[in-house]
């Protein structure tokens, strides 16, 4: 979004209302029709919100059942070599390096779990209900898997391993590697 000049705002951080206002009118300035721009007026006034919002509504994964997985499936991402946790589009996501390998996000009023598993995995996996192709990564190979009610942790570790493997630097792929002949 930003490379085309929009602006997100994080409602969550205690932003002046006046401020969001200003902005709102702003953009509203920056590309509007044409006999708009001609007479904007000045910016609405808004009234602060009086009540506090539910974390859970805001944010998902900040439901008891997320609080329970995301941490679980955190540490096993933060296990492999050279991996960072970090935030994209609303979703945690876990990276080996600069490419994310895995997502946490909550889709449909779920906790699900994403990996890339390849297009030619994904009829396979589909076939068990708890996987979906997702709407705006399933074209590249990413599937989508519901851990609401069960997770399988075996089944996590092998997709967890394999998008890692995918999205890797081979330096990574052998630190992995000799990590793996050390334990065994």
């Amino acid at each position: 979004m930003g490379p085309r000049g929009w602006l997100g705002l994080r409602l969550d951080r205690g932003l002046d209302w006046d401020r969001i206002a200003e902005q709102v009118h702003d953009a509203f300035l920056a590309v509007p029709a044409a006999s708009l721009a001609a007479q904007p007026g000045p910016p609405i006034e808004i009234d602060p919100l009086t009540e506090t919002m539910d974390p859970v509504d805001f944010d998902p994964l900040n439901a008891a059942r997320a609080q329970e997985l995301v941490p679980l499936l955190a540490a096993r991402c933060l296990a492999l070599p050279e991996t960072n946790e970090g935030e994209r589009f609303g979703h945690k996501v876990w990276r080996a390096g600069k490419k994310s390998f895995c997502a946490a996000e909550h889709q449909d009023g779920r906790i699900c779990f994403t990996f890339w598993v390849g297009r030619d995995m994904q009829p396979a996996l589909t076939a068990d209900a708890r996987f979906r192709v997702p709407a705006y990564t399933g074209h590249n190979g990413w599937i989508l898997l519901d851990v609401e009610q069960h997770v399988h942790w075996d089944q996590v570790d092998d997709l967890l391993l394999a998008s890692y493997r995918h999205f890797a630097l081979k330096r990574m792929l052998k630190a992995l590697d000799d990590a793996d002949r050390s334990t065994a």
